[in-house]
C-alpha cells in the first residue's frame, strides 16, 4: 500500500484499513512485533510468513500491567549478541507449547497458568545477565504468582496480573527494596486512533 493513500485516507476522515496498516508498517520495520500492538492494542501474537505480516489479537480486558524500568539502557543489537546461534528442537518445542498455553492462559484470565508458562528458554536466560534486577524481580513475582517477562530486548520488563492492588504492592516494594522507576498500565485495548479536530 502507497504511503499516500494511508495519508489519503487520514485526511479524508476515512477509517484506514487496518491490515493494509500493518502491511505498510511492517514492511517498513522489517516485522510487525511493535507495530501490530500499535494497530490493533491489546496483545498482539505475530509472525512474517512469506513477507506478510501475520496478527491475531488478544483480548486484554481482564489485566493490569506494571512496566518496571531500569536506569540502563540495553541496545537490541548488544541483546541480539549475547543469543545462541541454534537452539534444540526440545527447546524449540517446549517453547512452542508454553507461548500457545501463555495465550490461553490470558485469554481465560488464568494467571496462575500464565505464570506457569511465562519461563523462557529462547532469550531470557541469555539476556537477564544485562539486566542485574532481573533475577531478584523474577523470583518476587514467582512467589506471589505474578507472571514476569523481559519487554523486547530489555531493560524494561512487564508484569502483569488480574488485580491491579496486587501490581500497586509490587510497585511499592520495587521503590523501597530496588529503587527502581515502574510504571502502572492498562493494555491498550484501542489501538491506532486517528482524531479530526
Amino acid at each position: 500500500m502507497p504511503r499516500a493513500s494511508w495519508r489519503a485516507w487520514e485526511v479524508h476522515g476515512q477509517p484506514a484499513p487496518r491490515h493494509e496498516i500493518l502491511a505498510l508498517a511492517a514492511g517498513m520495520e522489517g516485522h510487525p512485533d511493535n507495530v501490530a500492538p500499535a494497530i490493533f492494542g491489546n496483545l498482539c501474537t505475530t509472525v512474517m510468513d512469506r513477507d506478510q505480516a501475520v496478527m491475531c489479537a488478544t483480548d486484554m480486558s481482564l489485566w493490569h500491567a506494571l512496566a518496571i524500568v531500569p536506569e540502563n539502557e540495553v541496545s537490541t543489537a548488544e541483546a541480539r549478541k549475547v543469543l545462541p546461534a541454534t537452539v534444540s528442537l526440545k527447546e524449540a518445542a517446549l517453547q512452542a507449547g508454553r507461548a500457545a498455553l501463555f495465550v490461553q492462559g490470558l485469554e481465560r484470565g488464568d494467571q496462575q497458568l500464565v505464570c506457569a508458562v511465562c519461563q523462557d528458554v529462547l532469550h531470557e536466560p541469555w539476556r537477564k545477565a544485562l539486566i542485574p534486577q532481573y533475577s531478584r524481580l523474577k523470583d518476587a513475582c514467582e512467589a506471589n504468582v505474578v507472571p514476569l517477562w523481559i519487554s523486547g530486548s530489555g531493560s524494561t520488563m512487564l508484569a502483569i496480573s488480574r488485580d491491579r492492588s496486587q501490581l500497586e504492592s509490587m510497585q511499592a516494594w520495587i521503590r523501597k527494596e530496588m529503587d527502581l522507576d515502574s510504571r502502572l498500565t492498562n493494555p491498550d485495548r484501542e489501538g491506532l486512533q486517528v482524531f479530526h479536530e
